[in-house]
């Protein structure tokens, strides 16, 4: 015979009404609202509609929190709920006044505009503002109206530049042109500027050349500049000239070294050869450098050549200890 099973159901649901009542009980006396009376069913009907209570603190559209109450929002004429529900914004061509919404008085040659809060409009294109009124803004020959509203509202047209209340054409020289702020000129290439008057031709000199300004020379490598002219570089023997307008002139060749004014070959000791640059030594791995020669590296024992090759390091798990690896005292290993 089976026996029957506990009614886990029905105590389920006991727990979970009385869960709920206290939820309820707490959400109302959070909004000011008065508990039920002993013995009273409370159930999700007896409670007051979203829009009385703030359920959480989070009001409907068109409600607005007030002292953890949903009050609703009060929308003045011309004005409409904003993005977030719980305010108001006038509508176009309004703007706020207190608490409601005032017709904007655009003047003649005006319009409406959001950067210009407080008044709303603007004045149009070759206008500007004389007190509630847009003024015509007298726009001189060769120049066009401007939205600049600290200037004169005017900017010259390209070739031309402002003068007092005009605009007058910009004398551009022969082998010049205009700027692309046309605004200034600049000599062409091959010519420099002689005091903002004229431009004058550069005489390149014999072995000289135009920079990458175009503007100025400078002379062709084993050359160096005097004056207006290029004057050769005396060049050791074993070396060829350089461009360097801070140091020397001329570099030695591959196996050479710099010694005041002349190149000195590199003597390379046995068990060595030249770096990269060719202009000094190093001992081959394995070896170290003592004075002018390369002597072999022994090696004690537990060590190996270093990442260099010129030296030598104790093994892993080994120190240093006078010139000998031992075993580290404090070695660890891994599992």
């Amino acid at each position: 015979m089976t026996r029957p099973g506990p009614r886990c159901g029905h105590s389920r649901a006991r727990r979970m009404g009385t869960v709920s009542g206290f939820a309820v009980l707490f959400t109302l006396m959070i909004a000011g609202v008065a508990p039920f009376s002993v013995g009273q069913a409370a159930s999700i009907s007896t409670l007051p509609p979203s829009p009385t209570v703030a359920f959480g603190l989070m009001c409907t559209r068109g409600y607005a929190q007030r002292l953890g109450r949903c009050v609703a929002v009060k929308v003045p004429p011309h004005a409409y709920l904003d993005a977030s529900g719980d305010f108001w914004e006038c509508m176009r061509g309004y703007r706020r006044v207190d608490e409601g919404c005032s017709l904007i008085k655009v003047p003649a040659h005006g319009h409406l505009t959001d950067s210009s809060p407080g008044k709303g409009w603007e004045c149009d294109r070759a206008y500007r503002q004389a007190g509630n009124a847009c003024s015509a803004v007298h726009v001189p020959s060769n120049a066009y109206p401007s939205y600049d509203p600290y200037g004169p509202g005017w900017q010259c047209a390209r070739g031309y530049e402002a003068l007092q209340s005009r605009c007058v054409a910009i004398k551009v020289p022969i082998h010049a042109f205009l700027m692309s702020d046309s605004s200034s000129w600049q000599c062409e290439r091959g010519y420099f500027d002689d005091e903002g008057t004229s431009c004058v031709p550069i005489h390149v000199p014999l072995h000289g050349y135009l920079d990458d300004s175009g503007h100025s020379w400078q002379c062709d490598p084993g050359f160096r500049k005097e004056v207006n002219a290029c004057l050769p570089v005396q060049v050791p023997a074993h070396a060829y000239a350089i461009y360097n307008t801070l140091g020397p002139e001329w570099r030695c060749e591959r196996g050479y070294a710099a010694h005041r004014s002349a190149c000195v070959a590199i003597r390379v000791p046995q068990h060595a050869f030249l770096v990269a640059a060719g202009d000094t030594w190093q001992c081959q791995r394995g070896f170290r450098q003592t004075g002018n020669a390369c002597l072999a590296i022994r090696l004690p024992l537990n060590a190996h050549l270093d990442y260099s090759g010129n030296a030598w390091e104790c093994n892993r798990g080994y120190e240093l200890q006078g010139d000998k690896c031992l075993v580290a005292r404090y070695a660890w290993t891994t599992q």
